[in-house]
């Protein structure tokens, strides 16, 4: 029986972990060898002695043996921090859209050594690495043509993001790198020389990078040029504002501190302000609101540039007729002479004073005064007619009114107006009823004559002179030097 101790020292100081003695006693085999195992867990070179009980060499009993290597297999791969999403494994758990994200691959045996990668396996692309995306699953698309369309299309295409590995001069270790320009949810595959690495593949977030105001775009909005929907003056509209990265991916969250009210505005016949509310979803609600009618531009900026599409054109219009802002003119408003036809004209209005400018109005123009025909129930009282001006409609929110009328006399024009759209009934514009005199033609002193005088007359008589063709006259009446 033999009893050996085989030692081996490290010949380097990183080995030195691992030297242990072990004792050999066991019979020897029938060729008179004894096999013995040695734990080399470190890689290095060891010096082994082999000694008896005594404590003294064998022959040839010290002897150089080298610990290798294990090569790179995928199952001895990982990256570091994954678990705890440390510097280098944060990138298989979410990334930014494009930007370039990288993270480190170690190779190491179950006893800590780095691993190496064969030479053959080196000269491959990737160093044999494999490192791919799969897109999964798209961001919100906020029920917007656009966007669901894009998606479609990225969908369709079914997008393979391959990356890139290095090797690192450090044994056993490497850089994978990786660009994706779209958000959304991918799973992220790695492999070595065709095996997966534990753990893979990753699910992989990636969230949009920061807003560019060239990608912002107005929601539900085919064209992005497109002008604002026509707004009625005094009233409040708004649109959506969808703020997206570089890579047309939405952001996702509010918090755009540079998407001011004062980066906001609608420039025209007036300035107004904007006023912006933030949704925190990405997306921002801009409303404004006019009162005086005409063309204007409606500027959105973001980071001093302005939005796709901006600045939007955008045109006011009237709002509905308002009779008390409506307006008339002409002498035949106060004046008109007998059996003459007198027009005078109307312009419609809206509550804020703005012209209509197109037609289509319920006006209605009601004269009354002496003579003519009554009305029911005063067919029998001569103080009182009623008559009915003309309206013509000029189609461009003016109106001319004209009317004949064959008695002499004071008469009140009634006149009220109503928005075709409005059910209601016409309302009076203000200062209705106005007064009106009808006058006589006025005929030359060489028609007129004098039909009937008294020669005398007594201080104080009231003497009645009768005088054909001027019909603005009907009686005279002479008291003193007072003539009525």
């Amino acid at each position: 029986m033999h009893a050996l101790s085989l030692t081996p020292a490290p010949v380097h100081a990183c080995a030195r972990a691992c030297c242990s003695q072990v004792d050999v006693d066991k019979d020897p085999l029938l060729n008179g060898l004894q096999p013995v195992g040695l734990p080399f867990l470190i890689v290095g070179e060891y010096w082994v002695e082999v000694r008896g009980q005594c404590g003294k060499l064998v022959k040839g009993g010290r002897f150089k043996i080298e610990c290798l290597r294990t090569p790179v297999e995928a199952r001895f791969c990982f990256v570091p921090d994954v678990s705890t999403m440390g510097a280098s494994g944060a990138a298989l758990k979410k990334a930014e859209a494009g930007r370039t994200m990288s993270f480190d691959i170690e190779s190491r045996d179950p006893y800590g050594n780095r691993c190496e990668a064969l030479p053959e396996l080196q000269k491959l692309p990737n160093c044999a690495f494999s490192l791919k995306l799969d897109f999964r699953e798209g961001v919100n698309d906020y029920g917007d043509e656009t966007i669901i369309g894009e998606n479609r299309a990225y969908d369709e295409a079914k997008t393979t993001i391959s990356g890139s590995v290095a090797a690192l001069e450090e044994l056993g270790t490497f850089i994978a790198s990786y660009k994706v320009l779209r958000a959304g949810k991918f799973a992220l595959s790695i492999e070595y020389n065709g095996a997966p690495l534990r753990g893979s593949p990753f699910t992989l977030e990636v969230v949009p990078g920061p807003a560019h105001a060239k990608a912002c775009m107005r929601l539900h909005c085919a064209d992005s040029k497109a002008p604002l929907p026509i707004l009625v003056a005094g009233n409040r509209a708004s649109f959506l504002l969808l703020a997206r990265d570089n890579f047309n991916n939405p952001r996702l969250v509010g918090g755009e501190t540079t998407l001011q009210a004062g980066l906001v505005a609608v420039q025209g016949p007036e300035k107004v302000g904007c006023d912006i509310v933030d949704k925190g979803d990405g997306t921002y609600e801009i409303f404004y609101s006019a009162t005086v009618t005409g063309e204007y531009m409606c500027s959105v900026n973001l980071n001093n540039e302005p939005v796709k599409g901006a600045p939007f054109k955008l045109k006011v219009q009237p709002g509905p007729t308002h009779a008390p802002t409506c307006i008339v003119s002409g002498f035949a408003m106060k004046t008109g002479q007998l059996d003459t036809l007198e027009a005078f004209m109307l312009e419609a209005r809206d509550a804020l004073n703005n012209p209509r400018g197109y037609g289509c109005d319920k006006v209605v123009c009601v004269i009354k005064g002496p003579g003519g025909k009554p009305p029911a129930p005063f067919e029998d009282d001569p103080r009182f007619s009623e008559r009915s001006a003309t309206v013509r409609d000029c189609e461009d929110g003016h109106y001319e009114l004209s009317y004949c009328i064959n008695t002499i006399g004071r008469y009140k024009i009634y006149l009220s107006i109503a928005d075709a759209a409005d059910h209601n009934p016409p309302q009076p514009l203000r200062g209705s009823p106005f007064d009106l005199a009808i006058t006589g033609n006025r005929a030359s002193a060489k028609e007129s004559k004098v039909k009937k005088a008294p020669p005398k007359a007594t201080a104080g008589e009231e003497v009645k002179i009768e005088i054909d063709e001027d019909r603005d006259c009907d009686s005279l009446t002479k008291i003193g030097t007072d003539w009525h």
